[in-house]
């Protein structure tokens, strides 16, 4: 996209959301393959692939940011961005270790790939900018059309919906929102019912209304070995709305703000100072440095990513610990952890709804009926992990079983908490007893 037509989007699309969308993507994230974030992911975290110095990926995300907000234009990031990366080495190529393989691969920075990274950052922004506003004005502009540029270099798979007029809660709009690729041009736009009762576009082409059959195709992400599915004509990596993700996103940093706001939650601590000393503390390279952590559970990076988003929902519980003895002592990420990595290799998504709900409707058919069959088998075996690892913490004072291992990290159950989680332990072949062997309390208080 050039640069008139960025300035004609933002002579009609109002900045602040897509600056909003821009600022909290603050996180900086060293990845090696532009697969190592993946879809909703980018609604948080900002990278460029290979660049391993995070004070050069602060000035393009920084920059970036300025371009949206409408204070720097193309040519002027460009020029300001390459005239960095030759004073500090990284213009042409530049040879990097990966950390995921431990191989020396090369990238390369030259004008197009400055030019890939600018459209691609600000084309995403402006989306998720432009969907806030769609959803704003749902009531009176209920209908989103699809419009390509029309040229010999549209893509085929995305000639075929130009034009394409559906509802704004279609689900089509899931996975379809433009751009769908790299250097894709699409772009849509909203009507009214009058406009669409019409049937007519402005340039008085037949409106489309049947959406098209879904086409799903397999696709191997090489990088984690993980074989997905992505729509047929939507490059991979693009089958998402950054305009969903964003809202996600803002919606549970101001649920974390609420929490933080009520300090009873924290037995009178004070809830900013333990979420500032936890925050800084969440880095995916500072949870690979807790003590006796599985390795297991962060083979996929993509976990340990899932783990520091979830955090963002944290119970005061697990930040008053995390907070008091560090990530290193913290058994209660250690389930976090275990919790998101399994439900990834259950083929679950902790950002879409629809999966939520499965897993809320599994816990709740399991707490009515306490039958260990109905048990989620993730939950078992994060539960498993975390027990695991109060065990394993304490084995140079004494052995204890996973049935103590359960009195000691969840003491003054309630009773129905203490059924549930004998059947839990039965599940897992392990028995609670009812008081602590006075060696282990022994062990404790010393």
């Amino acid at each position: 996209m050039n640069s008139p037509q960025l300035l004609a989007q933002l002579s009609v699309l109002p900045p602040e959301e897509a600056v909003k969308y821009m600022q909290q993507r603050g996180l900086l994230t060293q990845t090696f393959d532009w697969r190592d974030l993946w879809h909703e992911e980018h609604a948080t975290q900002f990278t460029v692939s290979r660049l391993a110095r995070l004070d050069l990926m602060q000035a393009i995300y920084d920059g970036i940011t300025l371009s949206v907000k409408g204070e720097l234009g193309r040519r002027d990031f460009l020029r300001g961005i390459k005239d960095m990366l030759i004073t500090e080495g990284w213009w042409g190529e530049k040879s990097v270790i990966d950390p995921k393989t431990g191989e020396l691969v090369t990238t390369k920075f030259d004008a197009n790939r400055l030019k890939l990274i600018y459209d691609v950052n600000t084309r995403q922004a402006y989306a998720a900018g432009q969907w806030q506003r769609i959803e704003r004005n749902q009531a009176t502009s209920p209908y989103i059309r699809y419009i390509t540029k029309r040229d010999e270099r549209v893509r085929a798979s995305h000639r075929g919906w130009d034009n394409l007029t559906l509802p704004v809660d279609h689900p089509f709009w899931h996975a379809h929102t433009p751009p769908n690729g790299w250097r894709c041009r699409c772009r849509i736009t909203t009507l009214s019912q009058e406009e669409y009762d019409q049937g007519l576009s402005p340039t008085g082409q037949a409106l489309v209304k049947e959406a098209p059959a879904e086409e799903w195709v397999n696709w191997e992400n090489k990088r984690s070995g993980e074989v997905m599915q992505t729509p047929k004509g939507v490059d991979p990596g693009f089958a998402y709305n950054p305009g969903k993700a964003g809202a996600r996103e803002a919606a549970l940093n101001q649920a974390v703000q609420d929490k933080l706001d009520r300090a009873e939650n924290l037995n009178g601590a004070s809830p900013r100072a333990l979420w500032n000393r936890v925050v800084s503390e969440l880095a995916p390279s500072e949870i690979m440095k807790m003590k006796n952590l599985d390795p297991a559970l962060l083979d996929n990076i993509g976990a340990v990513k899932g783990a520091e988003y979830y955090i963002s929902q944290i119970r005061p519980a697990i930040l008053h610990e995390i907070a008091q003895g560090g990530l290193p002592g913290s058994a209660a990420l250690k389930h976090e952890i275990a919790e998101v990595a399994a439900l990834r290799l259950a083929g679950l998504n902790i950002y879409e709804n629809s999966d939520i709900e499965k897993i809320v409707a599994a816990f709740g058919a399991a707490e009515k009926t306490f039958d260990p069959a109905a048990h989620i088998p993730w939950h078992l075996a994060a539960l498993k992990a975390e027990l695991e690892y109060v065990r394993d913490t304490l084995k140079g004072k004494v052995l204890i079983s996973l049935g103590e291992a359960a009195r000691i990290a969840y003491p003054g159950m309630s009773e129905a908490a203490e059924l549930k989680m004998f059947f839990e332990l039965s599940a897992l072949g392990e028995k609670m007893p009812d008081l602590l062997r006075e060696e282990v309390a022994n062990a404790l208080q010393n």
